[in-house]
């Protein structure tokens, strides 16, 4: 029944209304906690974690910031129910895994999620509209203070926050941001800047791998180490090189609207007419018709769409919604006809 609370309601953080948000969809702030006179989830019992869920899921739940919100046994959830709430960005896939004693709980507004016993015991994620790692870091830094109350979490006076992960040591904040870099790609540079990343300790993935490259160009960027700084130094680093990614993508467009402005008008127009039209859409091509709809809309070469329906055309059209929202398994090529139906229902 939780998880069916959770199907009817719909993520604030992806109105579309941060900052940079033509670019940045949303980001994450997590911190990572562990409960002291536990073991950690890698050694414990059964019993034990379920010791540990109970603890930590009533003092969540009890919290003024989850009034109204919903917790799931991921013991039991059907996997598809799992998938779901991957897909729709309130937990990692690493929860597809099948195990006992974890759970989910999201506030009323999506915006907040504690998941007990995945690689910790509490995983905490606070989701902002746009580029926000400060208001986003604030917040989920404010819910653990207040968690503090009732719970003890397992710290070293010389390395800080002690968690599973050798990198989360210390503040145990990370933070991650959902990009849309079209022009970046078309133009050869999303592997340079990807690289740099990657030197500048920051990891990257596809938000979806398709079969001939990223689909719909949406990245997820992530901060990797977290040992030996702090939370403000973390954000501030954080905030500066995103900010430059999306300058550098804004760049890209304007280059790309000067060389080939006619080009891109017709490719998002082209992709708006298959989006509305289509009886049959898989779901890379479904991902990459709705890329080049958003970059036409931010370009402005395109009618208004209201970015909230841009963003959560992304969960919507994707396996498990599809599956879930159907109430079965689906046939052969029925995905690929509920997915055509549904957005000719949001892009006519």
């Amino acid at each position: 029944m939780a998880f069916d609370d959770i199907l009817l309601k719909e993520a604030a953080w992806l109105d579309g209304s941060g900052p940079m948000s033509d670019i940045a969809i949303a980001t994450r702030a997590s911190l990572s906690r562990n409960l002291r006179g536990h073991r950690f989830v890698g050694a414990a019992t059964i019993e034990e974690l379920a010791a540990v869920r109970r603890e930590i899921g009533s003092a969540v739940m009890a919290s003024a910031r989850w009034v109204g919100g919903s917790e799931v046994e991921l013991g039991g959830c059907p996997h598809p129910r799992r998938r779901w709430l991957v897909e729709a960005l309130l937990c990692d896939p690493e929860l597809l895994r099948e195990t006992g004693e974890r759970a989910l709980a999201a506030s009323a507004d999506l915006g907040l999620v504690a998941v007990i016993n995945q690689e910790d015991h509490l995983r905490l994620d606070a989701m902002r509209s746009g580029l926000d790692p400060s208001g986003a870091a604030e917040t989920v830094l404010a819910v653990e203070r207040e968690l503090e109350a009732g719970l003890q979490f397992v710290y070293s006076e010389e390395f800080g926050f002690l968690t599973a992960c050798p990198a989360d040591v210390g503040t145990a904040l990370r933070l991650s941001v959902l990009l849309h870099l079209p022009a970046l790609a078309q133009g050869g540079d999303i592997n340079r800047i990807m690289g740099s990343l990657a030197q500048l300790r920051y990891s990257s993935r596809p938000l979806v791998q398709g079969a001939d490259g990223v689909a719909g160009d949406l990245y997820q960027i992530s901060s990797r180490i977290t040992l030996g700084r702090g939370e403000q130094d973390l954000v501030s680093d954080f905030a500066h090189h995103m900010g430059r990614i999306v300058r550098y993508e804004k760049l890209a467009r304007e280059s790309l609207r000067e060389a080939r402005g006619v080009r891109i008008a017709d490719m998002a127009g082209r992709a708006r007419g298959i989006l509305g039209g289509s009886w049959l859409i898989g779901l890379d091509e479904a991902l990459e018709m709705v890329g080049r709809v958003r970059l036409g809309v931010a370009m402005e070469m395109l009618p208004d769409i209201p970015a909230a329906t841009l963003n959560r055309i992304l969960a919507k059209i994707r396996p498990a919604h599809l599956r879930v929202a159907a109430g079965r398994d689906l046939a052969a090529g029925e995905e690929d006809r509920l997915r055509a139906d549904l957005l000719r229902g949001l892009l006519p």
